[in-house]
């Protein structure tokens, strides 16, 4: 298959995800969009698979591999990002520099963390981002989108190496265009990154498990770091 050919029905999809998201106005919609989207994500794929007879995929795998490998690269990233982000907006809601707070608003930033939710709250939020968000994307970027691109007729006819390494950067940047397209906020592109560590988790492990509790970890850190920190 040809990578434009790849190229135009992600952005028909995309545009599909984006009409959606504006037209969550409609009470039914706006209730049950992530559901929304989290079929969409599955559904895709799943009806390529069945209607190509298509094998050339990254598949679920090894669960106790998948989590080992997760939490190995989760911890320390995540551990990471937690010590940036307290150094970071600690730095520049404090001084002059107020107007890089990453649409923050540091009136809103607190001396000291707090955890913003009940221990029932948290394991509901962190069930929601890995199984409503993290499963579903990672399904359609990495167990999907990925491999279709390293097999695609311009990658194909490349050293496979240099492929793949083309691959995860065009998955990458399709994972940060997914994002911001659909809602319109550029500051989404920076999922890029973290997109080209999800590829790349998923094909050394060759299993989606691992990218699924990475990206769930990351996307449950991130949100109780912002209300940890900033106060509503």
């Amino acid at each position: 298959m040809s990578i434009y050919a790849i190229l135009a029905g992600f952005a028909g999809f995309t545009l599909l995800l984006a009409a959606l998201y504006h037209a969550s106005f409609v009470p039914l919609l706006g209730r049950h969009l992530t559901e929304v989207f989290a079929l969409l994500f599955l559904f895709l794929p799943t009806l390529w698979f069945w209607a190509r007879h298509e094998k050339d995929f990254i598949a679920f795998g090894s669960f106790p591999r998948g989590l080992m490998w997760g939490l190995a690269v989760a911890i320390p990233l995540l551990s990471g990002y937690a010590l940036v982000h307290f150094l970071f907006f600690s730095s520049v809601c404090s001084s002059d520099s107020a107007w890089f707070s990453l649409g923050r608003s540091c009136a809103h930033y607190g001396s000291t963390f707090h955890w913003p939710l009940s221990a029932t709250a948290s394991l509901n939020l962190l069930g929601v981002h890995v199984i409503a968000v993290a499963l579903p994307e990672e399904f359609f970027y990495r167990g999907f989108l990925l491999p279709l691109l390293i097999g695609s007729r311009e990658l194909g006819r490349l050293d496979k190496k240099k492929a793949i390494i083309i691959a995860l950067v065009i998955q990458a940047l399709l994972f940060g265009l997914g994002h911001t397209l659909v809602d319109g906020n550029p500051l989404r592109m920076a999922v890029f990154f973290p997109g080209l560590i999800f590829g790349i988790v998923a094909l050394k492990t060759k299993t989606l498990f691992a990218p699924i509790i990475i990206h769930g970890l990351a996307n449950f850190v991130s949100e109780i770091l912002e209300k940890g920190w900033f106060s509503t």
